[in-house]
């Protein structure tokens, strides 16, 4: 809406309070992504870069959990490996 309406600093605003609440860490890193796309747009390139970095260290934190995740699977017995 604020985006239609040309109201880039409310924009802006308003992006960076939900994820600063939402995913302030990068675990939910599409949401990080996207404020980062909404900071590039609009040329806040240092802002955008550290949205895309959060993004990429919350994508690799949920590997590495599923990773750790799997393997204990694995050794219960709970599941295999597929071909």
């Amino acid at each position: 809406m604020y985006s239609k309406q040309n109201q880039i600093d409310r924009l802006i605003e308003v992006s960076s309070k939900i994820v600063n609440e939402f995913s302030p860490d990068g675990w939910y890193w599409q949401t990080n992504k996207n404020l980062g796309d909404i900071y590039a747009k609009h040329k806040y390139l240092k802002k955008a870069n550290e949205q895309y970095d959060l993004s990429i260290k919350g994508i690799k934190q949920r590997s590495k959990n599923h990773a750790e995740r799997m393997q204990h699977l694995y050794e219960k017995g709970l599941a295999i490996k597929s071909k």
